[in-house]
C-alpha cells in the first residue's frame, strides 16, 4: 500500500530494539527507545491516519482475575510491528467505499458477495449522526470487505489488545484502573445509576443543533483523550470486529504452546492462517471476536481484557471496526 504522507521529523529509517519490561507494577510502562522513523501514515485509499505500533512481547489476558474464564490464563505473546487506524472507520469513509466499489449500488455486485447487505442509513443516523461518527450496523463480512478494498485487514485479537494496552502492564483500562465519562463513551442507556446524568458523555462541545441525543461519539468528542499509542476510542464507543474465530479456550491453547516452546506464542491467531481467511472470508460461518465495549456497555465490558464472540452476520447499533496493516510485509 502506498503511503502518501510522512509526518516524522527524523528522516531515515533506523533499526529498532524493543526492550520488554517484566515488572508486575501496574503503572509501569514497557521501555521503548525513541522511534526514529515515521510514526504516523495516511492511507491513500480511505484517508485514515494510522499509528505505528512497535512489535514486541506482552502478557495477554486478565491480570486482575476479575473477568470471565475465557480471559484466562494470562500468556506471553510476541507480535510483529504493524500500523493501526487511529480512529474507528467512519460513516463517511464507509460511504466512500460503497461509492467507489459499487457506485453506491449493491445490486451491481457479483452474486458470490450476496452475504453483504445495503446499510440502513436511517437506523445508522439515529446513533451515528454525521459522516465523522463511527460506522455501525456492519457485519464481520462488511468490515472484511472494507478492509480488503482499503488494502488493509482487521486486527487479530492479540494485536487489538496489545495496541489497546499501549505498553502498560496489568491495567484494567488502556490508561489505568479507573473509568469515568471523560475517558470513554460507555454506559448510556443501561441504567442502574443514582444520578440521572451519570452516563451522559462529557463532550468537548455541544452536539449539532437539533441532532438526536448522541450515542456514538466522533474521534475527538471527549474532553480528555487518554489513548494508547495515540489511538482513539479503544475503550467503548463501539465494539470492534477482529479477524479471529471466536474460541473461548484459545488462551489455554496459547499457554500450552508457550510452555512447550519455552517462549512466547508468536503472532497468535485463532481459526487458521491469516492469508487464507483474507482470501476466503465470504465462505466463513464460524463466530468472530468482538473487542472494546461500546456506548451502552457496563464498565465490565470496557476492560481491555474483555472478549466476546458473535456470528459473522451479526450487526448492531454498537458494533463497528478499525483496520490494521503490516509494517513490514
Amino acid at each position: 500500500m502506498k503511503v502518501i504522507l510522512r509526518v516524522s521529523i527524523f528522516g531515515l529509517l533506523l533499526p529498532i530494539v524493543l526492550i520488554v519490561g517484566c515488572s508486575k507494577k501496574e503503572d509501569e510502562k514497557v521501555k521503548q527507545p525513541e522511534i526514529k522513523y515515521d510514526q504516523t501514515i495516511i492511507s491513500d485509499k480511505d484517508g485514515s491516519h494510522m499509528k505505528y505500533i512497535p512489535g514486541g512481547e506482552f502478557e495477554m489476558g486478565d491480570y486482575l482475575r476479575e473477568g470471565n474464564k475465557n480471559e484466562l490464563p494470562k500468556h506471553q505473546v510476541y507480535l510483529h510491528s504493524f500500523y493501526m487506524d487511529i480512529g474507528e472507520v467512519t460513516v463517511g469513509q464507509y460511504r466512500k467505499f460503497l461509492e467507489e466499489k459499487y457506485s453506491n449500488n449493491l445490486e451491481d455486485r457479483d452474486s458470490s458477495e450476496s452475504i453483504f447487505s445495503q446499510p440502513g442509513w436511517g437506523e445508522i443516523e439515529g446513533y451515528s449522526t454525521t459522516d465523522q461518527h463511527p460506522m455501525i450496523y456492519v457485519s464481520w463480512y462488511d468490515a472484511m470487505q472494507y478492509a480488503t478494498w482499503a488494502g488493509k485487514r482487521l486486527p487479530t485479537e492479540a494485536e487489538w489488545e496489545y495496541a489497546a494496552r499501549g505498553g502498560q502492564i496489568g491495567l484494567r483500562y488502556p490508561w489505568g484502573n479507573y473509568l469515568d465519562m471523560t475517558l470513554a463513551n460507555y454506559g448510556s442507556g443501561v441504567g442502574g445509576t443514582s444520578s440521572p446524568g451519570a452516563y451522559a458523555p462529557r463532550l468537548a462541545g455541544p452536539p449539532p443543533s437539533g441532532a438526536p441525543a448522541p450515542r456514538t461519539l466522533k474521534e475527538d468528542d471527549l474532553e480528555k483523550k487518554a489513548a494508547s499509542y495515540g489511538l482513539k476510542n479503544m475503550a467503548a464507543n463501539v465494539s470492534e470486529w477482529c479477524l479471529d474465530e471466536w474460541d473461548a479456550d484459545f488462551y489455554q491453547k496459547c499457554k500450552d504452546n508457550e510452555d512447550v516452546r519455552k517462549g512466547p506464542t508468536r503472532n497468535p491467531f485463532s481459526g487458521g492462517k491469516i492469508v487464507d481467511i483474507m482470501k476466503g472470508f465470504s465462505a466463513i460461518t464460524t463466530p468472530r471476536v468482538l473487542r472494546g465495549g461500546a456506548w451502552n456497555s457496563y464498565n465490565f465490558r470496557v476492560r481491555v481484557s474483555y472478549r466476546n464472540g458473535v456470528p459473522p452476520k451479526f450487526t448492531s447499533n454498537n458494533v463497528g471496526f478499525r483496520c490494521v496493516k503490516d509494517a513490514f510485509p
